[in-house]
C-alpha cells in the first residue's frame, strides 16, 4: 500500500523552517536524496548560496550550472581575476562557446551580465579575493548594473592595474542598498592607489541615492565628494583604516557626513600612527547649525577628544557607545611582532599603540550623561580615575545590559588587578546581563609576566569563589567573559551564572558556547 508523504501536509513556511535547521546541522543534502518531491521542495534552500570561480571566469564550470540559477540568492566569487584568454587559446564556431572562452574583460562582462540577469532571485554578490589583486572595471560594471542585485561585498581591493573605468563612464547601477569594500586591515604600504580612490568615488556618487549600508576603507574614501552627494536612505556607515587621508582632509567629519540625516549607526575605526592622529569629529568652536544625525543609535570612535562637541549633542535615541582602540591593542601588538619576523623593521607600518587614559574617557562619558545606554564598550589606559569612572558608569547608565571593558596598564605596572573591586561596584547595575572584561592580567603575577599562569589562577579563583562570589554578582548578570590566551588569536572564555528559583546565585561555571549575547567568543574586531 502506497503511503502519503508526511511532508506534504506541511505548508511552505514550516518546510523552510525545517530545511533551515537541517542546513545548520548538515543534514539537508541527505534528506534531499530521499525522494524527488522533497528534493524539488528544498532546492531554494539547498542551492540558495552558490560559489563561482573568479580565477576561471569565462571557462566552462566557472559558474554554477544553469539549472541552479533560479535558486541562487547570494553568489560568491572565490579567487582572483586573472588575465583573459588570448585568441590563440580558443577556437570555436559556437557563439556561446566564444562567449565562455572570452578574449578580453569586455567579453567577460558580456558573459557575466547575461548569466547574472538569468538568476532571478539573486540579490547579493560577494568577492573573496585573498590575494587582493583587485576587480576589473567591466566586472564591477556588470555586477552593479544587474537590476535585481541589492547587496555587493568586496573582501579585497577595488584597485586593478590597467583596468580602470573610462574618463566618462556610462555607468547606470541598480538600486544597490548595501556596499562593502574591506581590504586586509594589516596590508602593507601602499595601502591605497589613486585609481582605487577614483573607482570608489565613481561608485559612491552613483550609489549614494539608494545606499542604506556603506562600509569603506578610510585610505580611499572620497571625503570631498561625500560632502556634496545626497544620502537620503543611508542608515549605517562604517569607515576603517589608517588616519592619513582623514587627517589631510581640512573639513571636520561633522560636515563631511552632514547630509546623512537618517544615520543610525556610525562606526569610525581609524588606526593611529606616529605622524597622523585624527582630530575631533566636531571641533570646539566649529559652527554647525544642528546635530546632523537625530536618529543615531550607535556610535563607535577610536579617538575621543574630551573637547569634542559631538559628545555634548548625542541624541536621546543613542543606545550604544564604544570608545576603543582599533585594532585592539593586544591584536596590534601580536601583528607587529609577526610582521617584524618577516619584514625589515624600517618597512613596518608606522602604527601607534595608543588608547585614551581613563581620566579622558571619564570626561567624555560626563558629556554623554543625557543618553540612556544599554550597551557600553570602553578601551583605555589606567590612571588615577579608573575606579571613579566605574562608579560614574553605575550612577549614570542604570539601564546597561552589556558592558565590555579593555583595561590596560603600563608595562612596568605589576600591581594587582582590582577585579573584585570592579565586580563589587558593578553589582549596582540591576539590568546588566553580560560583562566582558580584559583586565591585562599579563603583568599581575610577577615581572616576567606569565600570562598563562595568571589566567589559570583567575580561573581557580572563580571556581573557588574568591574572585567572583555571589555578593559580587549583580541581580541580572548571566555571563562573565574573560579574554583567554589558550589560542592565537586570543579567545573569550565565558562563565555562566546559574541561579536558584528565588534569583540567588547557585554557581558560576564555564560555558563553552561560540557566542554570547551577540558577541563572538573567537573574534574581537
Amino acid at each position: 500500500m502506497k503511503t502519503e508523504n508526511p511532508f506534504r501536509i506541511l505548508d511552505d513556511d514550516c518546510l523552510v523552517l525545517i530545511y533551515e535547521q537541517l542546513v545548520l546541522r548538515g543534514g539537508l543534502k541527505e534528506l534531499s536524496c530521499t525522494c524527488r518531491w522533497i528534493r524539488q521542495s528544498c532546492l531554494n534552500i539547498l542551492f540558495e548560496h552558490c560559489y563561482a570561480s573568479a580565477t576561471e571566469l569565462g571557462q566552462p564550470g566557472s559558474l554554477p550550472p544553469p539549472p541552479l540559477w533560479p535558486h541562487i540568492k547570494p553568489l560568491s566569487f572565490i579567487g582572483y581575476f586573472k588575465r583573459p584568454l588570448l585568441q590563440e587559446e580558443w577556437d570555436s564556431s559556437d557563439p556561446l562557446d566564444n562567449m565562455i572562452h572570452a578574449r578580453d574583460e569586455s567579453c567577460h562582462e558580456v558573459f557575466l551580465t547575461s548569466a547574472l540577469r538569468s538568476m532571478p532571485h539573486l540579490f547579493k554578490v560577494l568577492f573573496l579575493d585573498q590575494r587582493e589583486l583587485g576587480i576589473p572595471w567591466p566586472i564591477i560594471d556588470a555586477v552593479l548594473s544587474t537590476p535585481h542585485i541589492r547587496v555587493v561585498e568586496v573582501r579585497g581591493r577595488l584597485y586593478r592595474p590597467k583596468s580602470l573605468p573610462p574618463k566618462k563612464p556610462r555607468f547606470k547601477p541598480a538600486p544597490i542598498t548595501s556596499f562593502t569594500c574591506s581590504p586586509d586591515d594589516f596590508r602593507l604600504p601602499p595601502r591605497s592607489h589613486s585609481s582605487e580612490k577614483r573607482v570608489l568615488a565613481i561608485l559612491l556618487e552613483r550609489l549614494s541615492a539608494t545606499l542604506e549600508v556603506l562600509s569603506i576603507p578610510s585610505e580611499c574614501a572620497p571625503f570631498t565628494g561625500m560632502i556634496r552627494w545626497n544620502w537620503p536612505r543611508l542608515r549605517e556607515l562604517y569607515i576603517r583604516g589608517d588616519a592619513h587621508r582623514l587627517c589631510r582632509t581640512q573639513t571636520p567629519l561633522i560636515s563631511i557626513l552632514s547630509r546623512m540625516r537618517l544615520l543610525r549607526v556610525l562606526s569610525l575605526k581609524v588606526m593611529h600612527s606616529f605622524k597622523y592622529q585624527p582630530g575631533p569629529i566636531w571641533p570646539s568652536g566649529y559652527d554647525v547649525v544642528r546635530f546632523p544625525w537625530p536618529e543615531l543609535e550607535s556610535i563607535t570612535v577610536t579617538w575621543a577628544h574630551p573637547d569634542d562637541q559631538v559628545f555634548d549633542h548625542l541624541p536621546p535615541s543613542l543606545r550604544h557607545l564604544s570608545i576603543r582602540a582599533w585594532p585592539r591593542l593586544y591584536t596590534l601588538t601580536q601583528k607587529l611582532e609577526e610582521l617584524s619576523m618577516r619584514i625589515i623593521v624600517p618597512n613596518l607600518p608606522p602604527w601607534l599603540l595608543i588608547a585614551p587614559l581613563s581620566s579622558d574617557t571619564l570626561q567624555v562619558l560626563r558629556k554623554c550623561h543625557r543618553v540612556q545606554l544599554d550597551r557600553l564598550e570602553l578601551e583605555y589606559l589606567v590612571d588615577e580615575d579608573d575606579m571613579v569612572m566605574f562608579r560614574y558608569i553605575v550612577a549614570t547608565y542604570p539601564l546597561l545590559r552589556t558592558l565590555q571593558v579593555h583595561r590596560y596598564r603600563d608595562e612596568g605596572d605589576y600591581s594587582s588587578v582590582p577585579m573584585v573591586n570592579i565586580m563589587n561596584v558593578l553589582t549596582s547595575l540591576a539590568n546588566l546581563r553580560t560583562l566582558r572584561l580584559f583586565l591585562d592580567f599579563e603583568h599581575s603575577a610577577v615581572p616576567s609576566g606569565d600570562y598563562q599562569m595568571s589566567m589559570k589562577q583567575v580561573a581557580q579563583d572563580i571556581k573557588d569563589e574568591r574572585a567572583v562570589r555571589p555578593d559580587t554578582i549583580g541581580p541580572s548578570l548571566q555571563y562573565l567573559c574573560l579574554l583567554w590566551p589558550e589560542k592565537t588569536p586570543l579567545i573569550w572564555r565565558t562563565y555562566q551564572v546559574h541561579r536558584e528559583k528565588d534569583g540567588g546565585v547557585h554557581s558560576v561555571d564555564w560555558n563553552g558556547s561560540d557566542s554570547v549575547d551577540g558577541y563572538s567568543n573567537t573574534t574581537d574586531d
